[in-house]
């Protein structure tokens, strides 16, 4: 008996069977695709190839796809429609299903019969197939803490301490900008900035904290956010740095991108608002803490998102102070 998997020429539902023989794939498409009598049935490869007898039927690979015609149904294969039904392997759970897949990949790249863009694309593909993402623990998959401190024991504590050291970063960057203005007003935001880091603890790269406390989902797929003047993305980059140390790399050159920018305005702004406030106020801490390592400022960007050109994007003027 061979595991196979079927499919109407709608698409509409796909199911998984065993059978001994055409007629069984004939039986159990009919029960399970409510195609009708199981004898009008015709069965086909996704390439358009008739199957009309059992001996080929029972030569075909394990978790084979079969498209079940009804009477007067037609199906024309399109490349599109490969490949979409290539890309159905990347949510099967059958190691030996993906194991098939990634050899067939292999072998197309070792023949070296593909153009450069179908060799970059089969090389992602074979990266999907076989993701250790779904991995957490260092003995699980020591090739993804490579060069490493011995104390990380999961990813999950990596993520964290990288969004930790990205934050800590921004705020020794104001620190040090703002040396020459003394207490109490610099002593305040760094507390502020300070009690920000303690609360946020590096959970926006961390896949198991909650969804609203991270950029991620739960499996470690990040998505950029899009240029600091766009309501996303339009090219979707994504990318999960869970899934293999290569990854893992590559997603250091993301950016935490201010909308407001801090070198331009957050920065030079607050010691300015601390040299000319006014007497009976002080500045709004609460306000540039936000804007130097708050949620609502930073867009979590790929490299080619983030543009460094001048954001032309202000302060506002009624949140720079706040009442004694």
């Amino acid at each position: 008996m061979l595991p196979f998997r079927i499919r109407s020429t709608d698409g509409n539902r796909r199911v998984g069977i065993v059978a001994r023989n055409l007629h069984e794939v004939r039986l159990k498409a009919a029960l399970k695709l409510n195609l009708g009598r199981a004898t009008d049935l015709q069965v086909r490869l996704e390439d358009s190839t008739d199957i009309e007898d059992d001996d080929f039927l029972l030569s075909l690979p394990a978790h084979t796809r079969l498209v079940i015609l009804r009477p007067n149904e037609t199906w024309r294969s399109d490349g599109l429609t490969n490949f979409f039904a290539a890309l159905e392997v990347l949510e099967s759970e059958s190691i030996h299903e993906r194991r098939e897949s990634e050899a067939l990949i292999d072998r197309s790249l070792a023949a070296n019969n593909v153009n450069h863009g179908q060799r970059v694309v089969l090389q992602e593909f074979r990266e999907q197939l076989m993701s250790q993402a779904h991995l957490e623990r260092r003995m699980e998959n020591p090739a993804w803490f490579e060069g490493l401190s011995p104390r990380f024991h999961t990813k999950c504590d990596v993520m964290r301490h990288n969004c930790l050291r990205r934050l800590r970063g921004y705020v020794r960057e104001a620190q040090k900008a703002w040396r020459n203005i003394g207490p109490p007003q610099c002593t305040e935001v760094m507390l502020y900035l300070n009690s920000i880091l303690k609360t946020q603890g590096g959970t926006w790269f961390d896949r198991s904290a909650s969804g609203q406390d991270r950029f991620c989902t739960c499996e470690g797929w990040f998505t950029c956010q899009g240029k600091f003047n766009s309501p996303r993305c339009v090219l979707v980059h994504s990318i999960n740095p869970y899934a293999s140390w290569e990854k893992r790399v590559l997603f250091s050159t993301w950016n935490l991108d201010h909308r407001i920018e801090k070198g331009r305005m957050v920065i030079p702004e607050f010691q300015t608002a601390v040299w000319n406030c006014p007497n009976g106020q002080r500045v709004n801490e609460e306000y540039f803490g936000d804007l130097l390592i708050g949620r609502g400022n930073l867009k979590l960007v790929a490299p080619s998102c983030h543009d460094k050109q001048n954001h032309n994007l202000g302060l506002d003027r009624q949140q720079i102070y706040k009442m004694n």
